[in-house]
C-alpha cells in the first residue's frame, strides 16, 4: 500500500486551552495529523479540547498509553476504556492500542469491535520497546499483521546504532507480505534519526515531529519544521538518491541544512541525512556495508567527519576502490556511483578557498610563507599537503607529538618543509598565518581554546578556524581582539560542502545558497 508520508505532532492533554492552541499551530507549520495523547486526561478534558470548533477540524490520532508501555496512563482497563469511548464520540481518525492491549484487554477490543464501521477509527496496533532493540522486530508485525482489523503495524524502539535504525527501515520491505497494512516503524534516539528523515522514502504512514519549544513524547523526534524545510519528507520518493555525513558527534551538523537546500535549488531526487557513528574502523567498515546492501536506501555518496576520515581512507583502500588526488591517509567524501567505493578530500581544496578569499591572497602568494597548523587529524594533513604544495614552510603543532611528527616526516618525503612540535611549545611570532584543525571549541564545549590565551599574536596575523559551529569560536574571538585577521569555519564548510555536492550530483553547487542555508541552521 503506497501513501504519501504524513506528519504528526504529538500533543500530551493537559490544559485544553493551551493545547488547541499548540494544535492549530501545529497544522499552520505543516502537521497532517494530531496525536492527542490522553494519557493524564479525563471525559471532562477531553469535552472541553473538542468544544473548540477548529480542534474539531484537525484529523487526529487516540492515544491513551499505559505506564507498561513507556506512557503516563495509570488507571485500570475499565477507567481507560472509559477515556476511549468518550474521545472517540470526536471521531478521531487513527486509534493507537498496543499488541498486548489487544489480546491481552478483552473489554477495549470488544469495544473496538462493536462500533459501528463509519464510527470505527482506523487501527493502529503497536509494540513499543524503550530499553533495546527486540530480538526479532519481523516477528513482531507477523504478530501485528495476523489480526485482520489492524490497518497499522506501528513498532518502535530504542536504537543503539545506525545498523539499528536500518533493521526498523528493513521492515518496509517486511511489511510486502501485508498488503492490508500500513507501516510506522521508529528507531528511538540520536542512533535512530534515519528511521524519522528518510519515512517518507520509505512510505510510512506518517511520522512524528514537534513544534519548535515543544515537548516530545519519545526519544529522537525531529522538529516538524526539520523534516519539511531541511529533508523534504512530503516531497520524498522511494528512487530518490540518499547522501549522508557519518561521523560522531554529528546532530549540531548543518550540513544536512546545506545540501538538502542545494538539491532542492537544483531539482536533483536526492536527500542527505546524519549517519551518527562512534567507534573505531570495524564498525565503520560493518555499517558501511550495511548502508550499501541496502537496495531502497540508493546510498550514493558519503560525507566523513571525526572520528572517521583516516577510517574512510583505509575502507576505500580495503575494497580496492580509488583514492583521488594526493593521499594524506584521510579522506572526507566517498563516492559510490560504481562497484568500488571512490575517496576524495574537499577539505583541502575548500579549506584553501576559504584561506585565500579570507587573507586576500592568490596561490601564487603562499610561495615561502610560514603556516602554523594546530592538530594532526584528517583536516590538518589535507591542508597541510595542499598548503605545502604550494610552497608553504609549514610547523605542525599537536598534543599527540607522535603523530605530528609522522605527519610532517610524510609532507618531507614529497618535499615539502615541514616540522613538527609539541602544542606546548607554539610559537606564532614570526606566522603569516594559523589554522586550528582540532575539534577543541566545538558545540557544546564553547568555552574551550585549544591555545592560551596569554600567548603573543601579532596585528594581521591570519587565524583561520576549521570549527564553524559556533560560528565565532572563542579562539577567533581571541584574536579579533589582538588585531588578526579572522576566518571562520563557515566559510571551509561551505567550499568544501560545494565540492561534496558537485562530486554527488555531478550539477553545478549553488554556492550562496548554501552558505544562506549554513548560517540559517547555525542560527545566524
Amino acid at each position: 500500500m503506497t501513501t504519501s508520508t504524513r506528519i504528526a505532532v504529538p500533543i500530551m492533554l493537559s490544559d485544553a486551552a493551551a493545547d488547541a492552541k499548540t494544535a492549530v499551530a501545529a497544522v499552520r507549520a505543516g502537521a497532517d495529523l494530531i496525536e492527542w495523547r490522553m494519557d493524564q486526561a479525563t471525559p471532562a478534558m477531553v469535552d472541553t479540547l473538542f468544544a473548540d470548533s477548529a480542534v474539531r477540524t484537525i484529523p487526529w490520532i487516540l492515544t491513551v498509553r499505559p505506564t507498561w508501555e513507556g506512557g503516563k496512563f495509570a488507571g485500570d482497563d475499565l477507567s481507560r476504556l472509559a477515556l476511549i469511548q468518550a474521545a472517540v464520540n470526536y471521531q478521531p481518525e487513527f486509534l493507537d492500542l498496543e499488541l498486548k492491549t489487544w489480546t491481552g484487554c478483552p473489554p477495549i477490543a470488544h469495544y473496538y469491535r462493536s462500533l459501528e464501521r463509519d464510527r470505527r477509527p482506523k487501527l493502529i496496533l503497536s509494540s513499543h520497546h524503550f530499553d533495546r532493540r527486540p530480538e526479532n522486530p519481523a516477528e513482531i508485525l507477523s504478530a501485528i499483521a495476523a489480526h485482520s482489523e489492524a490497518g497499522v503495524a506501528k513498532i518502535a524502539f530504542t536504537a543503539s546504532g545506525v545498523q539499528d535504525a536500518l533493521d526498523a527501515l528493513e521492515l518496509y520491505e517486511s511489511l510486502k507480505a501485508y498488503p492490508h497494512l500500513q507501516g510506522v516503524f521508529l528507531a528511538m534516539g540520536e542512533h535512530g534519526t534515519i528511521s524519522r528523515t528518510l519515512a517518507g522514502k520509505y512510505g510510512a504512514a506518517f511520522t512524528f515531529g514537534v513544534l519548535p519549544g515543544g515537548a516530545s513524547t519519545a526519544p529522537g523526534q525531529p522538529l516538524i519544521t526539520e523534516l519539511i524545510d531541511i529533508y523534504r519528507l512530503k516531497a520524498q520518493r522511494p528512487d530518490w538518491s540518499v547522501f549522508g555525513l557519518i561521523g560522531f558527534p554529528v546532530a549540531q551538523s548543518v550540513s544536512p541544512h546545506m545540501h538538502n537546500a542545494a538539491m532542492h535549488a537544483a531539482g536533483f531526487p536526492g536527500v542527505y541525512v546524519r549517519f551518527p557513528l562512534p567507534g573505531e574502523f570495524s564498525a565503520f567498515e560493518r555499517t558501511i556495508e550495511r548502508l550499501r546492501a541496502d537496495r531502497r536506501l540508493h546510498l550514493r555518496g558519503l560525507s566523513v567527519t571525526i572520528p572517521h576520515k583516516e577510517n574512510a581512507c583505509r575502507f576505500v583502500k580495503a575494497a580496492e576502490g580509488e583514492i583521488r588526488g594526493r593521499d594524506v591517509g584521510a579522506i572526507n567524501t566517498i563516492l559510490f556511483s560504481g562497484a568500488k567505493p571512490i575517496g576524495l578530500n574537499t577539505d583541502a581544496p575548500g579549506g584553501l578557498s576559504a584561506l585565500l578569499d579570507g587573507a586576500g591572497w592568490t596561490a601564487a602568494d603562499l610561495n615561502g610563507r610560514h603556516m602554523a597548523i594546530i592538530g594532526a587529524g584528517g583536516a590538518a594533513a589535507g591542508l597541510a599537503s595542499i598548503l605545502a604544495d604550494h610552497g608553504c614552510r609549514l610547523t605542525i603543532y599537536n598534543r599527540n607529538l607522535p603523530r605530528a611528527e609522522s605527519l610532517a616526516a610524510q609532507l618531507r618525503s614529497r618535499g615539502g618543509e615541514c616540522q613538527a612540535l609539541p602544542l606546548g611549545d607554539l610559537n606564532l611570532h614570526d606566522v603569516d598565518a594559523m589554522i586550528q584543525c582540532t575539534p577543541v571549541g566545538m558545540h557544546p564545549h564553547i568555552d574551550a581554546m585549544p591555545v592560551p590565551d596569554t600567548l603573543p599574536l601579532r596585528p594581521g596575523t591570519v587565524v583561520m578556524d576549521t570549527i564553524y559551529n559556533p560560528r565565532r569560536t572563542r579562539l577567533l574571538r581571541w584574536a579579533t581582539d589582538r588585531g588578526a585577521v579572522c576566518i571562520e569555519g563557515v566559510n571551509m564548510l561551505v567550499g568544501q560542502g560545494a565540492l561534496q555536492f558537485e562530486a554527488f550530483t555531478g550539477l553545478a553547487a549553488p554556492v550562496d545558497m548554501m552558505r544562506d542555508a549554513a548560517c540559517r541552521g547555525l542560527g545566524l
